[in-house]
C-alpha cells in the first residue's frame, strides 16, 4: 500500500508540472515599490511598470520605469532593451536581456540632481510550478557612469484569473533592498 501512495504521489507531482507552459515574455504589469536603501538609512515609496513584447520565439523587448520618492528626493529610473530566451524545459525559460539605463535624481533644492545613462546586463531563470504560479531567479549588473552593482532578483507570480496574475519581485543590491508588488496582464 505504501508503494502505491508513494508512486501516486511521484505520479502527480510529475503530472502537475508537465501541465505547466513555459512563461510568456508578453506581459504589462503596475505595481508598487518599496526602496530601501541601507547607507543612508532612506525609504522610498512608488510605482514601478515594466511591459515585454515577444519579437520572435525566442527575442523580446524590454521597458521597464521605476518612481520613488521621500521627502525632498525623487529618484526615477528607466531600462530599455532587447532579450534573447531559450525554452531549457517543458515549463523553463532561460534568459538574457541587455538594456539601456537612465537614473534620474531630483532633489527639492536642486543641490544634487543627477541625470546618469549606463546600461544593464541580466541573466536568469522563470519556471512555473504549475499552470497557475511562476517562479523566477535573476542577476543583474548595472553599470551607471562610473558605479557598478550586481543586483539579485527573486520574484513569484500567482494567476487570479485568465491573464491576470499578482506579483512579487525582490531585489537585493549592497547598498539597496527594493520589493515590487502588483498586477500583471499577459497579453
Amino acid at each position: 500500500m505504501k508503494k502505491k501512495l508513494c508512486s501516486a504521489s511521484i505520479l502527480l507531482t510529475f503530472s502537475i508540472s508537465s501541465f505547466a507552459e513555459p512563461p510568456s515574455f508578453n506581459f504589462i504589469q503596475w505595481g508598487y515599490s518599496d526602496l530601501q536603501y541601507d547607507d543612508f538609512n532612506v525609504d522610498m515609496d512608488g510605482y514601478e511598470f515594466k511591459a515585454n513584447y515577444e519579437l520572435s520565439d525566442s527575442v523580446y523587448m524590454n521597458y521597464e520605469k521605476m518612481s520613488v520618492n521621500t521627502s525632498g528626493i525623487d529618484f526615477d529610473t528607466r531600462h530599455i532593451g532587447l532579450g534573447v530566451k531559450s525554452i531549457v524545459g517543458p515549463d523553463t525559460v532561460l534568459f538574457a536581456q541587455i538594456d539601456w539605463a537612465n537614473f534620474d535624481v531630483d532633489t527639492r533644492y536642486n543641490a544634487n540632481n543627477s541625470d546618469q545613462d549606463g546600461h544593464r546586463a541580466s541573466v536568469g531563470l522563470r519556471k512555473n510550478l504549475t499552470d497557475k504560479f511562476e517562479v523566477k531567479a535573476a542577476y543583474e549588473y548595472l553599470d551607471v557612469e562610473d558605479d557598478t552593482s550586481d543586483i539579485f532578483v527573486l520574484g513569484a507570480a500567482y494567476e487570479i484569473s485568465p491573464h491576470f496574475f499578482l506579483y512579487a519581485d525582490y531585489r537585493r543590491d549592497s547598498d539597496y533592498d527594493q520589493i515590487g508588488l502588483g498586477i500583471r496582464f499577459e497579453i
